[in-house]
């Protein structure tokens, strides 16, 4: 059975706009100015910036909810940036310098997400000469001011899509459900934070399981 933090639309809620996450957290609007400074060293990205940093939360997520993010991060996490962002490799070293930054600040961070980084430092970044030397000099100096704590300064708590949002297939959702089973749809379903989103999720996942039929 594929983990939850594999389905982006169960932990992940996509923002409008980037004003979105600059009004959040002033670490974000330094990142932004980072990222806006940095995107055309090297190789030009041309991702919008609301989509990156969609990207750059959404693995932030996706770590802290893994327990071993540290195990293949070159097949789990940058290879799914990859295809994510339209292909380029080096817009999953721009992305995940920035997810460094962001989960080298985070308070007493969970002991996965200091080995992630430790092997995310030493075996993906450290060689980049473009993005990640700006970017990690920015989070040693704002580490050097404080911490931050996750939901009160930052947050990166699981935030599943809005249900009529998510336009996965019908094979998308036998996977995701592990062939619809009964204990997979209930603990998919409870990652809603209403009744309503509960309720509009089950009738969706209701209605490609007639499919089967």
């Amino acid at each position: 059975m594929t983990a939850i933090q594999q389905y982006r639309p169960f932990i992940h809620r996509d923002r409008e706009d980037i004003d979105a996450f600059l009004d959040e957290n002033p670490l974000w609007a330094d990142l932004y100015e980072i990222y806006l400074s940095v995107r055309e060293n090297g190789y030009y990205q041309k991702i919008p910036s609301i989509k990156m940093f969609n990207e750059v939360h959404y693995q932030c997520v996706r770590v802290l909810l893994d327990r071993h993010p540290e195990e293949d991060i070159q097949y789990n996490y940058f290879d799914t940036t990859r295809d994510n962002l339209g292909g380029s490799y080096s817009a999953s070293v721009l992305c995940f310098s920035m997810v460094y930054a962001i989960l080298s600040l985070v308070n007493n961070p969970p002991r996965q997400v200091r080995l992630f980084l430790r092997f995310l430092r030493e075996k993906m970044l450290n060689m980049d000469e473009y993005y990640f030397p700006s970017i990690s000099k920015y989070a040693y100096a704002k580490g050097a001011q404080g911490k931050i704590n996750m939901g009160s300064d930052i947050d990166l708590a699981p935030c599943p899509e809005l249900p009529s949002r998510i336009g996965e297939t019908f094979e998308w959702w036998r996977r995701a459900t592990d062939n619809f089973d009964q204990k997979r749809i209930r603990s998919i379903v409870s990652l809603w934070h209403t009744k309503e989103e509960q309720l509009e999720a089950l009738e969706i996942i209701e209605e490609n399981f007639k499919q089967m039929k």
